[in-house]
Protein backbone atom coordinates (compact mmCIF):
# COMPACT_ATOMS: atom_id res chain seq x y z
CA UNK A 1 0.00 0.00 0.00
CA UNK A 2 2.04 2.89 -1.17
CA UNK A 3 0.81 6.39 0.39
CA UNK A 4 2.22 9.50 -0.05
CA UNK A 5 4.93 8.46 -1.68
CA UNK A 6 6.53 8.83 -4.92
CA UNK A 7 6.78 5.97 -8.05
CA UNK A 8 10.42 7.25 -9.76
CA UNK A 9 12.64 8.57 -7.96
CA UNK A 10 14.24 10.56 -10.34
CA UNK A 11 11.50 12.03 -11.94
CA UNK A 12 9.02 12.34 -8.63
CA UNK A 13 11.19 13.35 -6.45
CA UNK A 14 15.12 14.44 -6.84
CA UNK A 15 13.76 16.93 -9.89
CA UNK A 16 10.12 18.56 -10.94
CA UNK A 17 9.99 20.00 -14.54
CA UNK A 18 13.55 19.33 -14.63
CA UNK A 19 14.32 21.68 -11.88
CA UNK A 20 15.79 20.31 -8.61
CA UNK A 21 13.86 20.80 -5.78
CA UNK A 22 15.92 22.36 -3.16
CA UNK A 23 13.79 22.86 -0.42
CA UNK A 24 12.31 19.84 -0.15
CA UNK A 25 15.73 18.41 -0.02
CA UNK A 26 17.27 20.17 2.90
CA UNK A 27 14.15 20.37 4.91
CA UNK A 28 13.76 16.28 4.92
CA UNK A 29 17.71 16.02 4.96
CA UNK A 30 18.46 18.66 7.78
CA UNK A 31 15.57 17.42 9.58
CA UNK A 32 15.98 14.31 9.55
CA UNK A 33 19.84 13.79 9.41
CA UNK A 34 19.98 16.20 12.82
CA UNK A 35 17.76 14.06 14.97
CA UNK A 36 18.88 10.34 13.53
CA UNK A 37 22.40 10.04 13.01
CA UNK A 38 24.87 9.71 15.39
CA UNK A 39 27.91 10.35 13.34
CA UNK A 40 26.88 13.75 13.21
CA UNK A 41 29.53 15.81 15.15
CA UNK A 42 27.71 18.72 15.67
CA UNK A 43 23.56 18.05 15.68
CA UNK A 44 22.89 21.86 16.69
CA UNK A 45 24.47 23.24 13.38
CA UNK A 46 22.12 20.71 11.68
CA UNK A 47 19.10 21.91 13.30
CA UNK A 48 20.57 26.03 13.56
CA UNK A 49 20.03 25.59 9.36
CA UNK A 50 17.10 23.71 9.31
CA UNK A 51 15.32 26.15 11.67
CA UNK A 52 15.93 29.45 9.24
CA UNK A 53 14.88 27.87 5.71
CA UNK A 54 14.64 31.38 3.94
CA UNK A 55 18.30 31.97 4.81
CA UNK A 56 19.01 28.24 4.30
CA UNK A 57 17.88 27.91 1.01
CA UNK A 58 19.14 30.72 -0.39
CA UNK A 59 22.81 29.95 -0.36
CA UNK A 60 21.86 27.78 -2.89
CA UNK A 61 22.77 23.73 -3.19
CA UNK A 62 26.32 23.89 -3.13
CA UNK A 63 27.20 26.11 0.05
CA UNK A 64 25.53 23.65 2.44
CA UNK A 65 28.63 23.28 4.78
CA UNK A 66 25.77 21.26 7.28
CA UNK A 67 24.93 18.51 4.95
CA UNK A 68 29.02 18.46 4.12
CA UNK A 69 29.66 18.09 7.62
CA UNK A 70 28.33 14.53 7.74
CA UNK A 71 28.83 11.10 6.20
CA UNK A 72 24.63 11.01 5.82
CA UNK A 73 24.54 14.14 3.64
CA UNK A 74 26.37 12.18 0.73
CA UNK A 75 23.25 11.66 -0.86
CA UNK A 76 22.32 15.47 -1.40
CA UNK A 77 25.24 16.31 -3.78
CA UNK A 78 24.73 13.33 -5.77
CA UNK A 79 21.05 14.63 -6.32
CA UNK A 80 22.40 18.01 -7.34
CA UNK A 81 25.46 17.13 -9.50
CA UNK A 82 23.20 14.29 -11.18
CA UNK A 83 20.22 13.90 -12.50
CA UNK A 84 20.09 10.50 -12.37
CA UNK A 85 22.80 9.36 -9.92
CA UNK A 86 21.41 6.14 -9.63
CA UNK A 87 21.96 4.92 -12.85
CA UNK A 88 21.71 1.10 -13.39
CA UNK A 89 21.07 0.68 -9.55
CA UNK A 90 18.59 -1.93 -8.81
CA UNK A 91 18.01 -1.07 -5.27
CA UNK A 92 16.54 2.14 -6.87
CA UNK A 93 13.39 0.84 -9.02
CA UNK A 94 12.23 2.62 -12.42
CA UNK A 95 9.51 2.04 -14.42
CA UNK A 96 10.62 -0.66 -16.29
CA UNK A 97 11.02 -2.37 -12.72
CA UNK A 98 7.46 -1.61 -11.19
CA UNK A 99 5.98 -2.73 -13.72
CA UNK A 100 6.41 -6.18 -13.32
CA UNK A 101 4.76 -6.30 -9.68
CA UNK A 102 1.83 -8.84 -9.51
CA UNK A 103 0.85 -8.02 -6.04
CA UNK A 104 -2.74 -5.72 -6.40
CA UNK A 105 -1.46 -2.30 -5.04
CA UNK A 106 -3.40 0.09 -3.29
CA UNK A 107 -2.42 3.66 -4.08
CA UNK A 108 -2.71 6.47 -1.80
CA UNK A 109 -2.40 9.99 -2.60
CA UNK A 110 -3.55 14.07 -1.82
CA UNK A 111 -3.30 16.36 -4.23
CA UNK A 112 -1.24 19.13 -2.13
CA UNK A 113 1.03 16.53 -1.44
CA UNK A 114 4.69 16.34 -2.92
CA UNK A 115 4.23 13.12 -4.55
CA UNK A 116 0.89 13.98 -5.97
CA UNK A 117 2.64 13.82 -9.60
CA UNK A 118 4.05 10.16 -8.19
CA UNK A 119 1.08 8.74 -6.81
CA UNK A 120 -0.71 9.55 -10.20
CA UNK A 121 2.28 8.20 -11.88
CA UNK A 122 3.03 5.46 -10.51
CA UNK A 123 -0.76 3.45 -10.41
CA UNK A 124 -0.45 4.51 -14.46
CA UNK A 125 2.83 2.36 -14.05
CA UNK A 126 1.19 -0.57 -12.48
CA UNK A 127 -2.00 -0.87 -14.65
CA UNK A 128 0.91 -1.99 -17.16
CA UNK A 129 1.84 -4.89 -15.00
CA UNK A 130 0.27 -8.58 -14.91
CA UNK A 131 -1.99 -7.03 -11.62
CA UNK A 132 -3.38 -3.87 -13.88
CA UNK A 133 -6.82 -4.63 -12.97
CA UNK A 134 -6.65 -4.98 -9.81
CA UNK A 135 -4.71 -1.82 -8.75
CA UNK A 136 -6.36 1.51 -7.54
CA UNK A 137 -5.75 4.69 -6.07
CA UNK A 138 -7.16 7.40 -3.48
CA UNK A 139 -6.41 10.80 -4.18
CA UNK A 140 -8.28 12.86 -1.49
CA UNK A 141 -7.17 16.64 -0.35
CA UNK A 142 -4.34 15.81 1.59
CA UNK A 143 -0.52 17.41 1.73
CA UNK A 144 2.62 15.83 3.44
CA UNK A 145 2.31 16.94 6.94
CA UNK A 146 1.46 13.86 8.63
CA UNK A 147 -1.21 11.39 9.57
CA UNK A 148 -4.31 11.65 10.28
CA UNK A 149 -5.23 12.69 7.07
CA UNK A 150 -7.45 15.58 7.58
CA UNK A 151 -10.29 17.51 6.14
CA UNK A 152 -7.44 20.69 6.14
CA UNK A 153 -4.81 21.53 3.88
CA UNK A 154 -3.44 24.86 4.61
CA UNK A 155 -6.24 27.39 4.59
CA UNK A 156 -8.83 25.69 3.32
CA UNK A 157 -10.90 23.33 4.88
CA UNK A 158 -12.74 20.72 2.70
CA UNK A 159 -15.10 19.52 5.24
CA UNK A 160 -15.70 15.68 6.80
CA UNK A 161 -15.89 14.48 3.76
CA UNK A 162 -12.26 14.60 3.65
CA UNK A 163 -11.63 12.84 6.09
CA UNK A 164 -10.04 9.83 5.65
CA UNK A 165 -9.11 6.24 8.53
CA UNK A 166 -6.29 4.98 7.01
CA UNK A 167 -5.41 1.87 8.36
CA UNK A 168 -9.00 1.19 7.87
CA UNK A 169 -8.34 1.69 4.25
CA UNK A 170 -5.57 -0.50 4.02
CA UNK A 171 -7.45 -3.34 6.33
CA UNK A 172 -10.23 -3.26 3.62
CA UNK A 173 -7.86 -3.80 0.72
CA UNK A 174 -5.79 -6.27 3.28
CA UNK A 175 -9.50 -8.47 3.31
CA UNK A 176 -10.06 -8.07 0.12
CA UNK A 177 -6.82 -9.38 -1.86
CA UNK A 178 -5.82 -11.89 1.51
CA UNK A 179 -9.26 -13.14 2.72
CA UNK A 180 -11.30 -12.88 -0.51
CA UNK A 181 -13.67 -10.84 0.76
CA UNK A 182 -14.65 -9.52 -2.48
CA UNK A 183 -16.01 -5.79 -3.42
CA UNK A 184 -17.58 -6.01 -6.98
CA UNK A 185 -17.23 -2.92 -9.18
CA UNK A 186 -14.57 -1.35 -6.73
CA UNK A 187 -12.93 2.10 -8.16
CA UNK A 188 -10.87 4.75 -7.86
CA UNK A 189 -12.06 7.21 -5.28
CA UNK A 190 -11.11 10.75 -6.27
CA UNK A 191 -11.88 13.97 -4.02
CA UNK A 192 -13.13 16.82 -5.85
CA UNK A 193 -12.08 19.82 -3.91
CA UNK A 194 -14.71 22.10 -5.89
CA UNK A 195 -17.34 20.21 -5.03
CA UNK A 196 -15.78 18.94 -1.51
CA UNK A 197 -16.85 15.10 -2.79
CA UNK A 198 -15.60 12.20 -3.70
CA UNK A 199 -16.22 10.66 -7.27
CA UNK A 200 -15.90 6.80 -7.65
CA UNK A 201 -14.12 6.26 -10.88
CA UNK A 202 -11.18 5.46 -12.60
CA UNK A 203 -8.04 7.50 -13.12
CA UNK A 204 -7.72 9.31 -15.44
CA UNK A 205 -11.47 10.29 -16.29
CA UNK A 206 -12.63 10.59 -19.14
CA UNK A 207 -12.10 14.07 -20.49
CA UNK A 208 -13.05 16.69 -23.28
CA UNK A 209 -9.87 18.85 -23.38
CA UNK A 210 -10.70 22.61 -22.24
CA UNK A 211 -8.25 25.50 -23.88
CA UNK A 212 -8.05 28.73 -22.97
CA UNK A 213 -5.32 30.89 -25.25
CA UNK A 214 -3.42 34.11 -23.43
CA UNK A 215 -5.10 37.27 -24.86
CA UNK A 216 -8.69 35.48 -26.16
CA UNK A 217 -10.08 33.39 -23.56
CA UNK A 218 -6.96 34.78 -20.74
CA UNK A 219 -6.13 38.31 -20.01
CA UNK A 220 -3.89 39.89 -18.07
CA UNK A 221 -4.56 41.06 -14.22
CA UNK A 222 -2.68 44.41 -13.11
CA UNK A 223 -0.80 47.64 -14.76
CA UNK A 224 2.45 45.31 -15.90
CA UNK A 225 0.75 43.65 -18.65
CA UNK A 226 2.73 40.84 -20.13
CA UNK A 227 6.55 42.16 -18.92
CA UNK A 228 7.68 41.25 -15.81
CA UNK A 229 10.81 42.54 -14.29
CA UNK A 230 12.96 40.70 -11.49
CA UNK A 231 16.66 41.01 -10.32
CA UNK A 232 18.79 39.52 -8.04
CA UNK A 233 18.16 42.51 -5.97
CA UNK A 234 14.45 41.43 -5.22
CA UNK A 235 13.41 39.00 -2.69
CA UNK A 236 12.41 35.52 -5.09
CA UNK A 237 8.53 34.67 -5.55
CA UNK A 238 7.18 33.73 -2.33
CA UNK A 239 6.18 30.32 -2.48
CA UNK A 240 2.23 30.31 -1.13
CA UNK A 241 0.81 26.67 -0.87
CA UNK A 242 1.32 23.75 -3.11
CA UNK A 243 2.62 20.53 -3.35
CA UNK A 244 5.61 21.34 -1.34
CA UNK A 245 7.79 19.13 1.57
CA UNK A 246 6.75 21.41 4.60
CA UNK A 247 9.18 23.77 5.95
CA UNK A 248 8.02 25.99 8.98
CA UNK A 249 7.83 28.93 8.90
CA UNK A 250 8.57 29.25 5.04
CA UNK A 251 7.22 26.48 3.27
CA UNK A 252 3.66 25.24 3.92
CA UNK A 253 1.62 22.97 1.83
CA UNK A 254 -1.64 22.95 1.12
CA UNK A 255 -4.66 25.19 -0.29
CA UNK A 256 -4.30 28.82 0.17
CA UNK A 257 -5.43 32.65 -1.27
CA UNK A 258 -3.16 33.41 -3.87
CA UNK A 259 -4.14 37.07 -4.61
CA UNK A 260 -1.14 38.78 -2.72
CA UNK A 261 0.72 37.18 -5.30
CA UNK A 262 -0.90 39.46 -7.91
CA UNK A 263 0.90 42.45 -7.54
CA UNK A 264 3.91 41.21 -7.59
CA UNK A 265 6.03 42.62 -10.34
CA UNK A 266 7.67 39.37 -11.09
CA UNK A 267 4.05 37.31 -11.64
CA UNK A 268 2.11 37.33 -14.63
CA UNK A 269 -1.27 37.19 -13.24
CA UNK A 270 -4.13 35.61 -16.12
CA UNK A 271 -7.48 35.21 -15.49
CA UNK A 272 -11.08 34.14 -17.99
CA UNK A 273 -14.43 35.32 -17.30
CA UNK A 274 -17.11 33.29 -14.83
CA UNK A 275 -17.47 30.33 -16.81
CA UNK A 276 -21.37 29.97 -17.45
CA UNK A 277 -22.12 26.76 -16.30
CA UNK A 278 -20.19 24.60 -13.89
CA UNK A 279 -17.39 22.66 -15.23
CA UNK A 280 -15.52 19.24 -13.42
CA UNK A 281 -11.86 20.09 -13.90
CA UNK A 282 -9.91 16.77 -13.65
CA UNK A 283 -6.56 15.59 -15.07
CA UNK A 284 -2.89 17.20 -15.77
CA UNK A 285 -3.16 20.36 -16.78
CA UNK A 286 -0.12 21.76 -19.22
CA UNK A 287 0.70 25.40 -20.33
CA UNK A 288 2.87 26.13 -23.31
CA UNK A 289 4.42 29.40 -23.30
CA UNK A 290 7.07 31.70 -25.03
CA UNK A 291 9.47 33.82 -22.60
CA UNK A 292 11.55 36.98 -24.00
CA UNK A 293 14.31 37.05 -21.16
CA UNK A 294 17.43 38.19 -20.63
CA UNK A 295 20.39 35.79 -21.32
CA UNK A 296 20.77 33.00 -18.99
CA UNK A 297 18.87 30.19 -17.05
CA UNK A 298 14.58 31.09 -17.24
CA UNK A 299 12.42 29.11 -15.07
CA UNK A 300 8.54 29.65 -15.05
CA UNK A 301 7.12 28.51 -12.00
CA UNK A 302 2.78 28.45 -12.78
CA UNK A 303 0.10 27.60 -10.47
CA UNK A 304 -3.69 27.20 -11.57
CA UNK A 305 -6.10 29.00 -9.77
CA UNK A 306 -9.74 28.70 -8.82
CA UNK A 307 -11.52 32.05 -7.84
CA UNK A 308 -14.76 31.42 -6.53
CA UNK A 309 -17.90 33.63 -6.29
CA UNK A 310 -16.27 35.31 -2.88
CA UNK A 311 -12.97 36.14 -4.35
CA UNK A 312 -10.86 33.59 -2.79
CA UNK A 313 -8.35 32.80 -4.93
CA UNK A 314 -7.22 28.83 -4.02
CA UNK A 315 -4.46 27.10 -5.75
CA UNK A 316 -5.35 23.84 -7.29
CA UNK A 317 -2.21 22.55 -9.17
CA UNK A 318 1.52 24.41 -9.55
CA UNK A 319 4.01 22.96 -12.48
CA UNK A 320 7.62 23.83 -12.82
CA UNK A 321 10.09 24.63 -16.18
CA UNK A 322 12.77 25.46 -17.86
CA UNK A 323 12.72 27.84 -20.81
CA UNK A 324 14.54 26.50 -23.97
CA UNK A 325 17.00 29.29 -24.10
CA UNK A 326 17.30 28.87 -28.57
CA UNK A 327 13.36 28.87 -28.77
CA UNK A 328 12.18 30.67 -25.70
CA UNK A 329 9.63 28.15 -25.38
CA UNK A 330 8.83 26.15 -22.37
CA UNK A 331 5.90 23.77 -21.69
CA UNK A 332 5.17 23.08 -18.23
CA UNK A 333 3.18 19.75 -16.94
CA UNK A 334 1.06 21.13 -13.47
CA UNK A 335 0.24 18.27 -10.89
CA UNK A 336 -2.52 16.33 -11.01
CA UNK A 337 -5.83 17.94 -10.21
CA UNK A 338 -10.02 17.37 -9.77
Amino acid sequence: VPALAPSDVRTSWIRRGGVLDLGFHLAWGLGSIASQDRRTEDPQQLLQAFSRPTETARRGPENQPEMQSTPAGKWFFDWVDSDDPYHGDPRVPGPDLISKASAPALVIGGWFDVFSTGSVELISILRQSEAGTHHRLVMGPWDHSGLPLGRRSGDRDFGLNALADLHQLQLAWFDRNLKGIDDEGLMDRIFLTGRVSWLDIDWPPPTTELSLGIGDELRPIGDHGHVLESDVETPPTPTVGGAVFPWEPSIRPGAYDQSRRRARSDVLALESEPLPTRVLVAGTPQLTLRVDSEPGESVVLVTLVEVGASGVAWNVSDGIGRVDPSTGLVSVELGPAA
